[in-house]
């Protein structure tokens, strides 16, 4: 009869080998980088990517990366197996502007809102203020989200070509 502690350290090591052999996948990545700069943007398997090939010109592919092959510097989605030095351009999320945009045009709207049931609200007689919806209120307003709509538009996305400043590899921090 196998005590408490056995079954423990069994359960222990079972654990550390079936995580260990998960988390290989996961140390393989790969990588937008950009001269200059010590941030660079990691991807592995099962994230989804935007780019652009030579053989497609200007038509943007979005794809999920099913595998990363490091020895043939490819990348394999579930149609087709990309070189990566195929790849042109390069697109990737600001989400900086994404939120700063929303919270702009969330804003305006809510003082368009709010000072359209205040300016209701007096106009029945329902509360007393000297408040009166005018121009200045609504320039306020459409001002805040056209410029979240357009902070949003302009910045949210990135688009890199690949030259000296910027490239794509594939990096394995295996031991």
């Amino acid at each position: 009869m196998i005590n408490h502690s056995h079954k423990v350290l069994r359960l222990s090591v079972i654990s550390f080998i079936l995580f260990a052999t998960l988390s290989v996948d996961a140390q393989i990545y790969f990588q937008y980088e950009q001269a200059n700069t010590l941030k660079v943007r990691k991807y592995q398997a099962g994230d989804i990517i935007k780019f652009r090939l030579k053989q497609f010109g200007e038509e943007w592919i979005t794809d999920d990366i099913m595998q990363i092959v490091q020895e043939d510097n490819t990348l394999v989605f579930y149609d087709q197996i990309i070189q990566l030095d195929e790849i042109t351009h390069f697109q990737y999320d600001r989400p900086w502007a994404n939120s700063v945009g929303t919270s702009l045009m969330t804003f305006g709207t809510s003082w368009l809102v709010f000072g359209g049931a205040i300016e209701g609200l007096r106009s029945i007689d329902a509360i007393e203020t000297d408040y009166k919806f005018g121009t200045d209120t609504a320039i306020i307003g459409v001002s805040t989200i056209l410029t979240g709509y357009l902070t949003k538009k302009l910045w949210s996305k990135a688009i890199k070509k690949m030259n000296k400043k910027n490239r794509v590899r594939i990096v394995d921090v295996r031991f």
